[in-house]
């Protein structure tokens, strides 16, 4: 995985064995806490498999989900570490198990420091990441629940094929930063107008075309 790193051909001989012996695996269940706040930056992650969650908890406790990050992707905190030494009031943790390559810190911030298509690889994933983070924003200031749930349900389809989404209404309202009690409403005025059918963890879409109106904020 560390090979299909854009900067890997562009590091000499030396700093590809320097990355491969340090770079170290660590595997987490689903659910398990990665990082949080108060820990110590953990340097680069790249996700060998599975897929890791990035948040913030309200002052109410309710979680906000800032972006996930899937198998080949780094996280962007670790890279900020390195960067600026800034510590950000957020979390990971596994959306799903998941086998991790991981980078100190010390040795990422010298290939950092000594390698120009290292810093290009940062500066351009911490961009990719903050505009993950922005369009969260943008989502949760001016666009509706019905907008954000049709939204969502509709990447799931996209992603998955199937049109048979297999998530509690407490996990989908972790995924659109909203309430279990919000989504249920939602969820029961969809199945009224024959958008969805509801089982018990799972909904199946019924009307892809109708969803991805309300997605777009159209009158149906």
């Amino acid at each position: 995985m560390l090979e299909n790193l854009p900067f890997w051909p562009h590091l000499t001989v030396d700093q590809q064995q320097y990355l491969v012996r340090s770079a170290g695996f660590r595997e987490y269940r689903k659910g398990q806490q990665l990082y949080d706040s108060s820990d110590e930056c953990l340097g680069m992650i790249v996700v060998e498999s599975g897929v890791i969650r990035t948040y913030i908890v309200s002052p109410e406790g309710r979680e906000i989900t800032l972006f996930k990050l899937g198998q080949g992707e780094s996280c962007v905190l670790s890279v900020a570490c390195v960067l600026s030494e800034i510590r950000f009031e957020t979390q990971i943790m596994a959306a799903e198990d998941a086998r991790l390559r991981i980078v100190p810190t010390a040795v990422f911030d010298k290939l950092f420091r000594e390698n120009v298509y290292v810093r290009e690889f940062a500066y351009e994933t911490a961009t990719r990441r903050f505009s993950a983070v922005m369009h969260v924003m943008q989502q949760m200031i001016f666009a509706g629940l019905d907008q954000r749930l049709a939204g969502f349900l509709l990447e799931q389809y996209e992603e998955s094929g199937s049109p048979e989404i297999v998530m509690t209404q407490e996990e989908i309202a972790g995924e659109i930063n909203s309430a279990r009690e919000v989504v249920a409403r939602s969820v029961r005025q969809f199945a009224r107008d024959g958008l969805v059918s509801t089982g018990r963890g799972r909904i199946r879409i019924l009307d892809p075309h109708g969803l991805q109106e309300l997605a777009e904020n159209q009158t149906r």
